[in-house]
């Protein structure tokens, strides 16, 4: 299935080079739109409420909330759309079952391939390239 419109996606990295790198490159494809860039939990929370985007990229690592925090918050918002992929430096199986345990779609390791990462969105969006 092919969509009409682009990919809405937030990118939420509490690292500012890794959010840029990130946004900058998945900027460039035509049919994803970054809706919003997020620092820390809270932001990540207020952006997903507010924008309703279709994927969230999520660092599981970050401030004021960790990624987990977020998908456990997530859980609990009422029609919420999103679908998550959770970007780790992790290796830890504990954290990927506690994402996906808590509503993520996918668990993405930072060291893969950038074009894993696109095709996990993708996924993600129920969009098939």
């Amino acid at each position: 299935m092919t969509r009409p419109e682009p990919l809405r996606v937030v990118v939420a990295d509490d690292s500012p080079v890794l959010r840029e790198v990130v946004t900058r490159y998945l900027g460039k494809i035509d049919d994803l739109d970054i809706v919003a860039e997020c620092a820390d939990g809270q932001q990540t929370i207020n952006a997903v409420k507010t924008l309703l985007p279709d994927v969230l990229l999520l660092d599981i690592s970050m401030p004021v909330l960790d990624g987990v925090g977020v998908l456990k918050h997530m859980r609990n918002l009422p029609e919420c759309p999103t679908r998550t992929v959770v970007l780790t430096g992790y290796a830890d199986m504990d954290i990927q079952e506690q994402c996906y345990a808590n509503g993520a779609f996918v668990c993405v390791e930072k060291g893969a391939p950038f074009e894993e990462i696109v095709q996990s969105i993708y996924r993600a969006g129920n969009v098939v390239k």
